[in-house]
């Protein structure tokens, strides 16, 4: 199984589970745990102050830069789990799986 650069050099820094990498393919998975690159997406969002929080539960809804698209991810309070995370295009498709390239340029900017 795969992990994204960011889990991987992250590793555990914790006591423990053992953190579940939300790319252990190109697309997200919601079988997560405590993975770094998400981690990083949420505090992203959290310092946007996008974020609606309603009965424990947490939304977001970002700009993707250089792009006519958005980044929507949704999380149970701050937990380590995220439980989705999508990308909305500007032409009425449906939204589809956040996968870790556009993480990875998401979070480079």
């Amino acid at each position: 199984m795969m992990s994204c650069k960011k889990c991987e050099e992250r590793g555990k820094t914790w006591k423990g589970d053992n953190p579940i990498c939300a790319f252990n393919s190109e697309a997200f998975s919601d079988e997560n745990w405590n993975c770094a690159t998400m981690n990083e997406l949420r505090c992203l969002c959290y310092k946007s102050e996008k974020v609606v929080y309603n009965e424990d539960q947490n939304a977001c809804i970002l700009a993707i830069p250089d792009s006519c698209q958005h980044l929507a991810l949704s999380w149970y309070k701050s937990r380590g789990k995220t439980e989705g995370a999508w990308i909305i295009k500007s032409d009425c498709t449906p939204p589809e799986p956040l996968t870790l390239a556009i993480a990875e340029n998401i979070l480079a900017r």
